[in-house]
């Protein structure tokens, strides 16, 4: 799952029983397309830290991976990547 500093290619890897529900949350694409993230709960930690009363508060990630997946524009072509297209133009 992303991590909350949004830096690319930063992830986490969250055990399923630390996590005390999910939300699927849907908007409209830039593309008119339906695109989809999960907003996870995350179950509160054993301990107290910093005194906080039992059950106050909680943390929550927006875990954006369903964004990863750009969907095909249906009326470009497919473009070739960057690095693709300058190694063709080397060989060349």
């Amino acid at each position: 799952m992303p991590m909350s500093d949004g830096g690319p290619g930063s992830s986490q890897a969250i055990a399923p029983e630390r996590i005390a529900s999910r939300e699927v949350i849907q908007a409209q694409g830039p593309l008119g397309q339906v695109r989809e993230v999960d907003l996870v709960r995350m179950a509160p930690s054993p301990s107290n830290p910093g005194g906080r009363r039992p059950g106050e508060g909680g943390t929550w990630f927006l875990d954006a991976a369903r964004l990863l997946a750009v969907p095909p524009d249906p009326i470009r072509p497919p473009r070739k990547r960057f690095g693709e297209a300058a190694m063709a133009w080397v060989r060349s």
